[in-house]
């Protein structure tokens, strides 16, 4: 095939001769080692997956900025930009060229619609035709992407596996946000949104050969839309290490024991890029934290995160107790250092992964049903409410009952079960090996 933007280095002679798997990513990302957040470390974690295990792997992601910053880091050897292929004059090129005026339209949405001129490159050159008829597999990363589905099917033909990965379920995220929002204008679009993405959702689980979810939960809510359940695979994320020297990229559980610190620590951890983590963090400095300084005034608040706009970071250095971090790359001292973790969120929609590390980590952890929602069970948890006052006596409980540590490191130890890499890769392989004789 030839090549556009490559990342990294050729494959090596032979690979594709060896390979019978070739899976062809259709992303909104590139696949880098360091991700800021949930979406990007699944997509990293099922790339770095399937090439451990032999596949031929090609990701096409659109040309914005922050993708070519990225592309040089990408993990994937064979990582391009579709609209960097055509000469600037040509018909495509034009073409792709055009279609970036519709992106202020795209990114105003409340249905998040894939990169416009990302979607006439794949459109309009043969080369990403030849790469989807040619792949044994396509994965279409979010929902963005599985919404091109009609237009992949047509430019692929019949025979590839079409795989989904539903990173959350959209239309529940959006009547979440709808249900935060004033009535008006803007709450009555939402609300068409969802309406909107439900139908999709049921349109597009219906034909993809698989769908990929991240919990239970929502495999459910797939499944009430229709969605036949022999067609749906559940893939608890792979719990990468945050740690530099951990052998293999695997999870090591740091010790639940041990001395603690005088002041006990309480801590928040997400990238603060997204408007449900802001928000969480806002309810988190007014109301939730004050009540917890008044019963505990030694006690501190860590907000480890990057992607915060200066508004928060004035509330945060005018909260006393408080201490923004930013993006922090290795997550494990912070863990280490906690005696509570908490995840108000109340907004969002999928997997918090940042409650799976926490409890993974043996640190006692607070949350509302939204923050907890597909990890674990009620009892891992100190205290699931979407009250303040819940939310404070849970925190207060953690930092005070030694007992708290001793259950939280008993759930960490059934949780790195079901998170354990080698689960993971057994389920990557159990969706992307129906490529491998060539049938749907």
């Amino acid at each position: 095939m030839d090549r556009g933007a490559v990342a990294g280095e050729p494959a090596p002679p032979g690979l594709g001769a060896a390979v019978t798997v070739r899976v062809v990513h259709l992303t909104g990302g590139v696949p880098v080692a360091s991700v800021p957040h949930a979406g990007g470390v699944l997509q990293r974690d099922v790339t770095r997956s399937l090439l451990e295990q032999g596949t031929d792997v090609l990701v096409l992601a659109p040309a914005h900025r922050g993708n070519r910053e990225d592309l040089p880091a990408s993990i994937a050897p064979r990582t391009e930009l579709p609209e960097d292929w055509p000469r600037r004059w040509s018909p495509a090129g034009i073409a792709v060229r055009a279609a970036h005026r519709l992106n202020r339209w795209a990114h105003g949405a409340a249905l998040q619609h894939a990169h416009p001129p990302f979607v006439a490159s794949l459109l309009l050159q043969r080369r990403t035709r030849r790469a989807l008829r040619d792949a044994d597999v396509i994965d279409l990363q979010w929902f963005a992407q599985i919404r091109l589905l009609p237009m992949v099917r047509l430019l692929a033909g019949p025979r590839p596996v079409i795989v989904g990965t539903f990173h959350d379920v959209v239309s529940q995220r959006i009547e979440r946000t709808a249900s935060l929002t004033p009535p008006g204008k803007e709450r009555d679009r939402l609300l068409t949104a969802s309406r909107r993405a439900r139908r999709e959702e049921r349109w597009c689980g219906r034909r993809l050969d698989r769908s990929v979810v991240l919990s239970e939960k929502d495999r459910d809510l797939l499944l009430e839309a229709g969605v036949p359940a022999e067609r749906i695979t559940v893939l608890a994320p792979r719990i990468a290490s945050r740690g530099a020297d951990a052998p293999g990229g695997e999870h090591v559980l740091p010790p639940a024991g041990g001395e603690r610190a005088a002041r006990p620590v309480v801590l928040f951890v997400g990238y603060l890029g997204r408007p449900e983590n802001r928000d969480a963090v806002h309810w988190l400095l007014s109301e939730i934290w004050p009540r917890v300084r008044s019963s505990m005034p030694e006690a501190c608040l860590r907000i480890v995160g990057g992607g915060a706009p200066d508004g928060l970071h004035a509330q945060i250095d005018g909260t006393p107790g408080a201490t923004a971090t930013g993006f922090v790359e290795d997550l494990d001292a912070e863990y280490r250092g906690a005696d509570c973790c908490v995840v108000p969120l109340r907004d969002g929609a999928g997997v918090k992964f940042k409650t799976i590390e926490a409890l993974l980590s043996g640190v006692p952890t607070v949350a509302t049903t939204i923050g907890a929602e597909g990890v674990g069970r009620r009892e891992d948890f100190v205290a699931l409410s979407d009250e303040t006052e819940g939310l404070v006596a849970g925190i207060l409980a953690a930092l005070r009952d030694p007992e708290r540590r001793r259950h939280a490191a008993e759930t960490a130890e059934r949780l790195a079960r079901l998170h354990d890499p080698c689960v993971f890769d057994r389920t990557v392989l159990s969706v992307y090996a129906t490529g491998r004789s060539g049938a749907r």
